[in-house]
């Protein structure tokens, strides 16, 4: 269990606003989806796109934004 807690910390302390941002909007769109409320899609969609944004401009991953877009 520490090396959860030590691993979710880490992430938060060394990560760009944006990739805090995409995990946060990506959580809440998955529990809004698994009760089937209709509110999830805008959490998707602002996840997707956030998770695009650092994957094309941060880590320099072209491909997996296309892939992340589809």
């Amino acid at each position: 269990m520490q090396l959860i807690l030590d691993a979710i910390y880490n992430f938060f302390a060394t990560a760009h606003w944006v990739d805090i941002t995409a995990v946060i909007t990506g959580i809440i769109y998955v529990i809004l989806a698994a009760r089937n409320h209709i509110a999830c899609w805008p959490f998707g969609i602002v996840s997707s796109a956030l998770a695009m944004y650092a994957v094309f401009y941060f880590y320099d991953l072209y491909i997996e934004t296309f892939l992340q877009g589809f």
